[in-house]
């Protein structure tokens, strides 16, 4: 019932807003915003099937080159790497002054983001168990 909401309100994967906005970017030196890559086996689904387009999902901390992910009531550990070449998040742009008469249709792109380092999660899951009292 909330997916059909979901896809009603055009909130569903791949709909809507193609703008992902992280609160935890950071500015690089040369003042693009920089994200971080991560890189795991498997796939990340939702319990109850919902979309997870533009939701966090997990809570990652990084000490130094380490770092640790926590997703649900699963632990990974990985490593904080250098690309080799950073890659760029790009985004069209819409050109409203276009005219159906110009002989060329002129397209251009904005860079959104930067990404210069992934963390790299080569294990599975560790699952985390807690004491429970009947």
């Amino acid at each position: 019932q909330q997916q059909q909401q979901q896809q009603q309100e055009g909130n569903a994967c791949g709909e809507g807003d193609d703008t992902n906005t992280n609160s935890n970017s950071t500015r690089g030196g040369d003042g693009l915003v920089e994200w971080v890559l991560v890189e795991m086996q498997g796939i990340v689904k939702a319990r109850d099937g919902l979309c997870l387009d533009g939701m966090p999902f997990a809570d990652i901390k990084i000490e130094g080159k380490e770092a640790t992910m926590l997703v649900g009531q699963h632990l990974m550990t990985g490593r904080v790497e250098d690309l080799p070449k950073p890659f760029v998040v790009m985004q069209k742009q819409s050109h409203s002054e276009r005219r159906p008469e110009d002989e060329q249709n002129m397209v251009s792109y904005g860079v959104n983001a930067v990404i210069r380092r992934k963390i790299h999660f080569k294990t599975e899951p560790k699952p985390l168990v807690r004491n429970i009292t009947l």
